[in-house]
Order: C-alpha cells, then sequence, then structure tokens
C-alpha cells in the first residue's frame, strides 16, 4: 500500500532512526566493496566492515578511514540497528503519494512517505520543512531508489538534511549532478553517478559503495578518531615551511604524516613521519620542516594512523609562494546543475556574471560550512565567479554552463 501522513514536530522527532556511531560517517557499507574514481571530495568519516577499498588518495576525505576494524564492525551494527529500527518501528501514514520529484516541483510536509516497489526521483523535490527546526522527514521504499540525471532535492522553511532519512530495500543509484541530501539507510549497492552530490550520508547493510566524482557532505569532521587534533598549521620559512600541529588527548595513535599537494585534491604526497605518543591525555605538540625548494603555492594536510590500521586526515591547510593567494576554485567545472565554491575569503559577496556583465545569480546557500551554487537554471555558456572580500579585494574564476 502507498501511504504517508504528516506527522507533527514532536511525534517527528521520536520517528528519527537511532545511528550511534555511524551518525559521524558519510560513507558506509557493512558488506562490500568501496571504490572512487576521478577527484571526488568528502566530508565525513567513510569505510567498509567486509570488502576491498580504493580511489583514496586519489579523493579527498576530511574524516577517518575505516576498513575492517573494531570501529567500523561498531558502525555496521549500528547501521543494521537503524535499518530495523526503519523497518519495524516506523509505521506508515494515511496520505497515499506514488511519485518522487516532478515538473512542476513536488512539495511536501514533514510526515513518513511510504512507496512499494522501485521508485525514480525526477525533476525536483521540495522539503517542506513548515517553520519548524526539528521536522523529521521519513521515505520509506520497498525496492531500489533512483535519481534521474540533473534532479534535486530542495529543503526550505527550516526544513534540515539531518532529518531526512531514507529506507531503500534495494540499489541506490543517484543521476549524474544530480543533488540529493538526507541519510539513506539501504539494503543494497549505493552507486554516485559522474557529478552527483550527496548532502547527508550514504549507509548500507550490504552492497558496494561507488563515487565518481562526487561531492559528500555528511556531519563535519575537524577532529576524527582516534586523535583530538587541537591546531594543525602550516607556516611559510622562506623556501621551506613549517608544519606544526598538536593533540588534546590520542588513543593507541602509531603515528603522523603531513602530505602536501600542489592541486588540493589530487597528487598527495608525504613530507615525512612521526611517532605518535600511542595513548595519552595531555597536550602534546609536533613539528616537522618542508625543506623542498617551493615555486608555486601547496596544500598541506595531516595524516594520523591508528595502531589498528585506522587514519584519518585534518583539514587542509595553504601556503602561498611567489606571492600567491589561494584560489577561488569551483567543482565540478563545467557545471550541469550546481558547483561547490571554494578559496573565497570568509565573509566574501559571491556573484556570478556573464561575459556582458549582467548578474545572473548571488549564491548564499551554505550547508555544513561548504558553499553551493545552483547553476542549473541559468542558460548555457562562460561566466565569472566573483568574490569581494570584506576589504574589498576581488578574486575571480571562469565558470563554464553545459
Amino acid at each position: 500500500m502507498l501511504c504517508c501522513f504528516f506527522a507533527q514536530a514532536s511525534q517527528g522527532q521520536a520517528l528519527a532512526p537511532p545511528l550511534g556511531t555511524a551518525t559521524g560517517f558519510a560513507l558506509f557499507t557493512a558488506a562490500g566493496a568501496f571504490n572512487n574514481s576521478g577527484p571526488t571530495v568528502v566530508q565525513g568519516n567513510i569505510g567498509t566492515q567486509v570488502g576491498a577499498f580504493s580511489g583514496f588518495p586519489q579523493g579527498t576525505v576530511t574524516g577517518s578511514i575505516n576498513v575492517a576494524n573494531t570501529y567500523a564492525g561498531q558502525v555496521a551494527t549500528d547501521v543494521a540497528t537503524a535499518y530495523t529500527y526503519l523497518t519495524t518501528s516506523v509505521p506508515c501514514g494515511t496520505t497515499a503519494i506514488s511519485t518522487l520529484g516532478g515538473s512542476p516541483a513536488q512539495t511536501l510536509l514533514p510526515g513518513v512517505y511510504c512507496l512499494g516497489g522501485a521508485q525514480t526521483l525526477t525533476d525536483q523535490l521540495i522539503l517542506d520543512g513548515g517553520g519548524k527546526a526539528n521536522a523529521v522527514f521519513i521515505f520509506k521504499l520497498g525496492g531500489a531508489l533512483t535519481t534521474a540525471d540533473l534532479s534535486t532535492i530542495t529543503l526550505i522553511n527550516g526544513a534540515n538534511a539531518d532529518n531526512v532519512y531514507w529506507q531503500i530495500g534495494g540499489r541506490v543509484d543517484l543521476g549524474a549532478n544530480s543533488v540529493f541530501r538526507g541519510t539513506i539507510v539501504a539494503d543494497g549497492a549505493i552507486n554516485l553517478i559522474s557529478g552527483a552530490a550527496l548532502l547527508g550520508r550514504g549507509l548500507s547493510i550490504a552492497g558496494a559503495i561507488s563515487l565518481d566524482t562526487n561531492i559528500v557532505t555528511g556531519p563535519l569532521v575537524e577532529a576524527p578518531l582516534p586523535v583530538t587534533l587541537v591546531t594543525f598549521s602550516a607556516t611559510k620559512q622562506g623556501r621551506a615551511v613549517l608544519l606544526q600541529w598538536s593533540t588534546a588527548s590520542e588513543s593507541h595513535t602509531q603515528d603522523f604524516t603531513p602530505e602536501r599537494s600542489t592541486t588540493g585534491t589530487t597528487g598527495w604526497e608525504p613530507v615525512g613521519t612521526l611517532p605518535a605518543a600511542g595513548s595519552s591525555s595531555t597536550l602534546r605538540q609536533y613539528r616537522m620542516a618542508d625543506n623542498g625548494e617551493r615555486h608555486q603555492a601547496c596544500y598541506y594536510r595531516l595524516r594520523s594512523t591508528d595502531t589498528d590500521g585506522t587514519f584519518s586526515f585534518s583539514p587542509v591547510r595553504f601556503v602561498a609562494f611567489d606571492d600567491t593567494a589561494a584560489p577561488l576554485a569551483a567543482f565540478p567545472n563545467p557545471a550541469a546543475n550546481f558547483v561547490v565554491v571554494t578559496g573565497a575569503a570568509p565573509g566574501s559577496t559571491l556573484t556570478l556574471v556573464n561575459m556582458a556583465g549582467k548578474i545572473w545569480q548571488q549564491p548564499s546557500a551554505t550547508e555544513n560550512g561548504v558553499n553551493y551554487l545552483e547553476v542549473r537554471n541559468i542558460l548555457p555558456g562562460t561566466y565569472l565567479l566573483k568574490a569581494v572580500s570584506a576589504t574589498g579585494e576581488v578574486t575571480s574564476t571562469k565558470l563554464v554552463k553545459e
């Protein structure tokens, strides 16, 4: 039976599934391979309990990578618990829907929506929170979910991706250059086709996870396990770079490896390795110099490795040489549906201008500290993305709309 109901805020809060240790994960499968191709960017922890793992560091992750370790075992248990909870403890409502998305856009209010069999999400789905910050949306599908190329889930009036859940009884395929929001808990593979963006989580009890030049913005992970990282800095010292970091606590930490890249997404190489304290609850300071001759900008990140093989990355730091400034960038470029904007100074005003000087859009959407610019409704062509800082400094980069 196809059904749904509009839950009150208090009911919606009770319906949200317990994620346990999976809360901090952007992507995880309990049993399946985990692979990536292209410069995928992931915010949040990732991993697999049973299966091969590949594609990182070609991809970039801010968070820990967990493959068949103790932590992954617990996450696998918690994902299974969440799936069972959604299956047995969340009842369907009374108002039926038979499709997801559409043109004109389909708009839904908070509640539980049950759909039997496989489904395809087309065009645009709008989730309207009705002004309630804790409004919960739960979608229960009896089969696979496919989202069409360029399709979009949009949140309005207080709706939050952290309160949107998708229980999928099969495979999930997110279409090329689509934008999907919410936490997926699936019994099947999760496949992000080229350019797809997932703003939430992708968790599977059984099935491979496949990525291809994607943006995945899960929980913000500034200090991933097993290390509580207090600071990590990269400071230019002549033609060298001084790397310094400090930890407030360490738990079975094996070593630290600073890494550098000229792009910030690919080509990471180790600078060196320092042994960690192992286990510590006091403030500890570390430092290392990168003495290689530099003629261009460099990005740095810190890799922390645990004794059981778990490793995680710090936020990325940028060092400019020859008066190079941190570049303004948009990814993916060319873009069909959306771009992520990086390199703008805090508080900058962003504008998108065509070659005739007409302002087409002023992006302002920010989720988990990441700037997103929707471009699906502008005409194809070449544009100038401009960032004006609070002090009036202007930086720009070219953006091509497909």
